[in-house]
C-alpha cells in the first residue's frame, strides 16, 4: 500500500505576494516528492527452496524448506506463515520458523497439556491448512476449544496464533499448560533479508504426515530516521506558510507591498528553507520502489 501526500497551495498562494506564493509552490513540490518517497510501500522478493515432501516419522531429523528474502526495506514490521500438512496426526508434529538468530514454535505438540481435555499425545486431527499470523483470535495449540472447522480431507482451517510454547517438544506434559509463548514480534524490527528457515518433525510414532506446502509474508518498512525527514519537509513547508501570513499583515497595515524577492524588515531566516530541504531530501535519494515479485 503507498500512502500518497499532496500539499496544494494554489488556492493560498493568491492570498499572498508573487515571492511568497512562489516560495511556497517550491516547499510544496519538494515536501511532496519527498513525502511520497519516505512513505511509498516497497516490495521485494521471496524466493522458495525446494518444497519437501513427507516428514520422517517419529524422529528428530525432520526435514527443513527455506525462503530467500531480499529487496525489502531494513525494518520488518510483521510476519504471517501459511502451513499446508496432511496425514498424521497433528499432535505429533513440531515446527518452527527461523530468520537471524530467532527461532519461533509454529506448531508445539497442539493438544498435549496436563489438565483439561489435553493429555500426552496431543490432538488426534490430520493436517493443518491453516493461516499463523498475530492478528489472529486464538490460540492453536488449544484450537478444539474454539470450534475448529475442517476441510474435506480433514485438514484444521481458519487463522491462528502460532503456538509460541517455547519448551522442549518432548517435555513433560504439565509444562505445556504454564510455558512462555513467543509471537512474531519476535522479528519486528529486524532486517528481513536473508535467509528464512521453516522446520518441521514428527516426534511420535504412527501416521505419516507430509507438508503439501507453505508461504511467509513479510511486512516491511523504512527506517524510522527516513520517516522522520519525510514530516521535517512539512514542518519547513508550515514554517513558510506563517512566514507568508505576517508578511502579508505587515504589508497590509503599511499599504506597502512586500518587496519582491526578499523578507520584510523584522522577519528572519536562517538561509533558503529550499537548501535546507535539499540537505533533508538527499539520503532519501537512495530508496527505490522495485516490483513485487513471487517466485
Amino acid at each position: 500500500m503507498k500512502y500518497y501526500v499532496v500539499l496544494r497551495l494554489d488556492i493560498i498562494g493568491f492570498m499572498y505576494n508573487k515571492s511568497v506564493y512562489q516560495r511556497m509552490q517550491t516547499l510544496s513540490s519538494v515536501c511532496t516528492m519527498t513525502l511520497l518517497t519516505v512513505l511509498g510501500a516497497r516490495a521485494g522478493i521471496i524466493s522458495y527452496g525446494p518444497q519437501p515432501g513427507q516428514i520422517p516419522d517419529n524422529s528428530t531429523v525432520g526435514l527443513a524448506a527455506t525462503a530467500i528474502v531480499s529487496g525489502y526495506e531494513p525494518t520488518i514490521a510483521g510476519v504471517s506463515v501459511t502451513l499446508n500438512i496432511t496425514g498424521g496426526f497433528n499432535g505429533d508434529l513440531y515446527a518452527y520458523l527461523s530468520h537471524g538468530g530467532v527461532l519461533l514454535p509454529l506448531l508445539n505438540r497442539v493438544g498435549v497439556s496436563g489438565t483439561g481435555g489435553g493429555n500426552d499425545l496431543g490432538y488426534w486431527d490430520s493436517g493443518f491448512n491453516i493461516t499463523l499470523a498475530a492478528a489472529a483470535a486464538n490460540d492453536l495449540h488449544f484450537y478444539q476449544d474454539y470450534s475448529p472447522t475442517f476441510n474435506g480431507s480433514g485438514q484444521l482451517t481458519g487463522a491462528w496464533q502460532p503456538d509460541g510454547r517455547n519448551i522442549d517438544p518432548l517435555s513433560d506434559r504439565a509444562l505445556f499448560d504454564s510455558a512462555s509463548r513467543l509471537t512474531f514480534a519476535s522479528f519486528a524490527g529486524m532486517d528481513p533479508d536473508g535467509t528464512w528457515t521453516l522446520f518441521v518433525a514428527d516426534l511420535s510414532p504412527g501416521g505419516q504426515s507430509e507438508l503439501a506446502g507453505w508461504t511467509l509474508s513479510v511486512t516491511a518498512v523504512p527506517e524510522p530516521v527516513n520517516v522522520a525527514l519525510g514530516f521535517l519537509a512539512v514542518s519547513f513547508l508550515s514554517t513558510a506558510v506563517a512566514r507568508g501570513r505576517r508578511a502579508s499583515h505587515q504589508s497590509e497595515s503599511t499599504n506597502q507591498p512586500v518587496n519582491d524577492g526578499h523578507l520584510t524588515e523584522g522577519d528572519q531566516t536562517d538561509g533558503d528553507p529550499r537548501e535546507h530541504l535539499a540537505e533533508a531530501q538527499a539520503p532519501l535519494a537512495r530508496v527505490a520502489e522495485p516490483e513485487l515479485e513471487i517466485q
